[in-house]
């Protein structure tokens, strides 16, 4: 799913890679911006796995006046502003985060137990679902994957980020449809992330739909998402085709 640096973000990713017809489909590194965010968020992490949430804050929202749509530091950000106001434990949030850094280094079944621990902390919690989510997204356990998803929407319908990933372990099932109804919920509620609308893209593809993989695709291109060549070229061969 991620690529790169991109792998440090393994628990929040936009889909990086797809793989259609034999071809694989990859994002160009990131830009400055990105990168700069990137950092951000890997400060901000070792700041708040140490239960420094105020550094950690001050990371994250400077990462995001680069980045507005960096989705681990709207995350992040979120986490440490639910402690602050006293919505969460603060045992919590360290779970959450040492959740994220143990994801990060590809350590799955640690990260998992870190969430574990967290939903026994504050079981109505949206944040330790939408994590458990990811993790089995990485391991390929997609129906598990959607279950946790699942219980995050239904706590906290509003968190956009677990339509996002419900989607990608959808497309992974192919259940296309149903991927696109979660990208485009996910659209509704910020219609800026210009990543989400390359997902909705890749799944109209797959689907075979290829007019509306377009628009979305130029879109997400006029939003400043780094849009893969190969995948355009394919689009527009596929548009040919049906000429």
């Amino acid at each position: 799913m991620a690529n790169g640096n991109q792998k440090k973000i393994v628990k929040t990713a936009v889909v990086m890679i797809f793989l259609f017809l034999g071809v694989m489909f990859q994002v160009p590194e990131p830009c400055r911006g990105q990168d700069f965010a990137e950092k951000a968020y890997e400060t901000g992490l070792k700041y708040a796995v140490q239960g420094k949430f105020r550094e950690a804050k001050e990371e994250f929202r400077q990462g995001l006046d680069i980045n507005p749509n960096f989705s681990p530091l709207r995350q992040g950000l979120r986490i440490v502003e639910d402690v602050i106001s006293l919505k969460i434990k603060a045992e919590t949030a360290v779970h959450l985060f040492k959740s994220a850094d143990f994801a990060n280094q590809g350590l799955l079944d640690e990260s998992i137990a870190e969430d574990e621990t967290a939903i026994q902390l504050n079981p109505e919690y949206a944040a330790g679902y939408n994590s458990l989510g990811v993790s089995y997204i990485e391991k390929t356990m997609f129906e598990k994957a959607v279950s946790y998803l699942n219980k995050a929407i239904d706590i906290d319908p509003l968190l956009y980020e677990s339509y996002v990933m419900r989607g990608l372990a959808l497309v992974y099932q192919k259940k296309y449809p149903e991927a696109i109804s979660d990208y485009s919920k996910a659209i509704d509620m910020n219609p800026k992330d210009a990543g989400i609308y390359y997902n909705r893209a890749l799944a109209c593809f797959l689907k075979g739909d290829s007019r509306n993989a377009a628009k979305d695709a130029n879109h997400a291109k006029s939003l400043g998402f780094p849009v893969p060549q190969e995948f355009m070229d394919n689009i527009r061969q596929k548009l040919n085709s049906q000429l």
